[in-house]
């Protein structure tokens, strides 16, 4: 609006300087600002509800510092083309506070559906929430905008970076299930003994079935 604000202090001076210098040319010149004051504004309504937006994450799973692809979803209902358009992106730790925003450039938005890819880095590991929040919506000179307010997002996930790390395995860990072989053995044979000392062959019989020999 700050731009539509400059345009009508432009305009009135124009009137205004015309009217006391009756100049004709100066008139002409008004008036046609005027016009495109108001041609911008009809556009510029007529678009805030002809485009809607969304945003989207094909990969939610990044590595830190690594960047990670966020993409734009514009359906413009309108025949007319938009040479450009902004939109405001906020980035937020679900589980710590501060908030970061972020206005990206788009190009061209042709009638129908249209697809844009940014690339976001995100330095520390978490889980972030990423929501969409603001469109600023252009006419067709490209020189008045609107702001389209816009409440969708998604949740990413950054992971910390993966490093190799060398790890060197002792006689004593290849070797485990070896010796907890032999304990398992040495085990068996001592219950296996203390059914014979007490005279149970029954017994005897019944921990070999359960046991294994």
């Amino acid at each position: 609006m700050k731009r539509f604000i400059i345009g009508i202090t432009i305009t009135g001076a124009l009137f205004y300087v015309s009217a006391l210098y009756k100049s004709t040319t100066l008139m002409m010149y008004g008036y046609a600002g005027a016009a495109l004051l108001i041609l911008a504004f009809l556009v510029l309504i007529y678009r805030m509800y002809a485009i809607r937006c969304a945003v989207t994450f094909p990969i939610s799973i990044a590595e830190c510092g690594k960047p990670l692809t966020v993409r734009i979803l514009i359906e413009n209902k309108s025949i007319l083309p938009s040479l450009k358009f902004e939109c405001l992106l906020e980035r937020k730790h679900r589980f710590l506070k501060g908030r970061q925003k972020k206005w990206l450039q788009g190009g061209i938005v042709v009638s129908g559906n249209n697809s844009f890819d940014y690339s976001l880095v995100i330095e520390d590991y978490g889980s972030y929430e990423i929501r969409l929040k603001k469109v600023r919506i252009y006419d067709l000179t490209g020189l008045f905008y609107m702001h389209k307010t816009v409440r969708c997002g998604g949740v990413v996930q950054v992971l910390p970076n993966m490093q190799e790390i060398g790890v060197h395995m002792s006689q004593a860990v290849r070797t485990f299930w070896g010796k907890r072989t032999f304990m398992m053995s040495f085990v068996r044979e001592m219950i296996i003994a203390n059914c014979f000392r007490s005279g149970n062959f029954e017994m005897v019989i019944n921990c070999r079935a359960c046991i294994g020999s």
